[in-house]
């Protein structure tokens, strides 16, 4: 699988809208543990926020989350390891 297309303004940062339609592995601490949760990426816009990745998960996991493009720093990686096509990781590091 290719890598997402780089964004212009940080080559070395994958733009989130290579993430629409894909499945995605999100990876956020809760109570000092590590989860991880499965779910597709949909890229839109919103009239107050701006271009974003909202994350779906599936409905026994009765959440979402949306990153917005212009104020998140983190990074996108291959996500063949979790069985998907992207992994992104919520956490301090990845304001």
């Amino acid at each position: 699988m290719s890598s997402p297309a780089p964004d212009e303004s940080d080559p070395l940062r994958p733009k989130l809208s290579a993430l629409d339609q894909r499945t995605v592995a999100v990876q956020f601490t809760v109570t000092a543990a590590a989860k991880i949760l499965l779910g597709r990426g949909h890229y839109e816009r919103d009239d107050e926020m701006g271009n974003m990745l909202r994350i779906v998960f599936p409905p026994e996991v009765n959440c979402e989350f949306l990153i917005v493009e212009d104020r998140w720093r983190g990074e996108i990686a291959p996500g063949q390891t979790w069985g998907c096509d992207f992994f992104i990781r919520l956490d301090k590091s990845s304001d």
